[in-house]
């Protein structure tokens, strides 16, 4: 994009009249922009399964609550292996097997045998989002790290429930294959107050998630990542059930909250942000350096998670207010 990125009317990115970056060819305000209060909006997530039910529940499969399953289980990479393929070769540190070390793993690393066939190809359109995303991510950063910048200001618009949902897989589907641990133990199951059939529900059939559940977005004082260093961790309740789980690529942090976060994390993360602003500190051309993944959200999301590039370009950090 020639224009910078700036804030018009609540919306990051393009103003009303630029063209709309989803390539339509139509003004921004004619197409992603919500006419009421100026938002990127995005189409309503489509639901993953809107067949009849099979009336089944496979034993081994994690969705199995939904009676909705087919009789063969299939390896799952609850790691999605677009993230693994847009990303390969990439590293990972924070599984309890690593002891605090890192590992590069290739595309068919992290898969188990944890879902049947039928839910293992539904999660598709999820897996092949998040491999965008983190695409997207990864050369924002790269590009952050130079001087001068090879492709300026840029714009990127995803769907905020999409993302959501593709977490809550990721994190059941590593609880289910024992990937997980904390210093007490093992990460074994999902927490006893919150219904199976309903997380299965909002996963596969557009149901709500439970009350308190979501995503939330937040920085850390990390790297801004040129390569493909991501880490995972878990937070469990003393019975080994998972609170929350994190993903971090550089200096982002996409968390799924089990059920209500603890206050910690509400103070120093943003539920449902409406995008992820990068950029440089306050000089002549930060404007001009703006990297921004919004994310569209039915209700309009929250307040945007921001990082930037300070002194040598290594070091992210993000807004105190949160």
């Amino acid at each position: 994009m020639a224009e910078a990125i700036r804030s018009v009317e609540g919306t990051l990115g393009p103003g009303r009249d630029a063209p709309c970056p989803c390539g339509s060819q139509l003004a921004a305000g004619n197409c992603h922009v919500a006419p009421s209060d100026g938002r990127w909006v995005t189409p309503s997530a489509e639901p993953l399964l809107t067949d009849k039910r099979t009336g089944y529940g496979h034993p081994a499969c994690y969705a199995n609550a939904s009676s909705d399953c087919s009789g063969k289980l299939t390896s799952e990479h609850w790691l999605s292996k677009n993230v693994l393929m847009a990303l390969a070769p990439i590293t990972i540190s924070g599984m309890p097997w690593q002891q605090g070390g890192q590992d590069t793993v290739g595309v068919n690393s992290l898969g188990s045998n944890v879902l049947c066939e039928r839910h293992n190809e539904a999660l598709s359109v999820l897996d092949e989002v998040a491999g965008q995303v983190f695409r997207v991510l990864r050369d924002f950063q790269a590009d952050l790290r130079v001087d001068p910048d090879p492709h300026g200001p840029e714009f990127a618009l995803f769907d905020g429930p999409t993302i959501e949902r593709w977490l809550l897989k990721m994190f059941w589907g590593a609880v289910a294959a024992r990937a997980l641990s904390t210093s007490s133990g093992p990460i074994t199951s999902i927490p006893p107050a919150i219904p199976l059939a309903e997380l299965a529900e909002a996963l596969f059939r557009g149901g709500t998630l439970p009350s308190g559940s979501g995503m939330f977005i937040s920085h850390r004082q990390d790297l801004f990542h040129p390569k493909a260093e991501v880490d995972i961790s878990g937070f469990a309740a003393l019975d080994g059930a998972i609170r929350e789980g994190v993903v971090s690529f550089g200096p982002v942090g996409f968390r799924f909250s089990f059920g209500p976060p603890v206050p910690e994390i509400r103070r120093r993360a943003v539920r449902h942000p409406r995008g992820i602003l990068m950029g440089l500190t306050e000089t002549p051309e930060a404007t001009t350096r703006q990297k921004v993944l919004a994310l569209g959200w039915p209700d309009g999301g929250g307040n945007p998670v921001t990082v930037t590039r300070q002194g040598n370009g290594i070091v992210a950090a993000g807004p105190s207010d949160f």
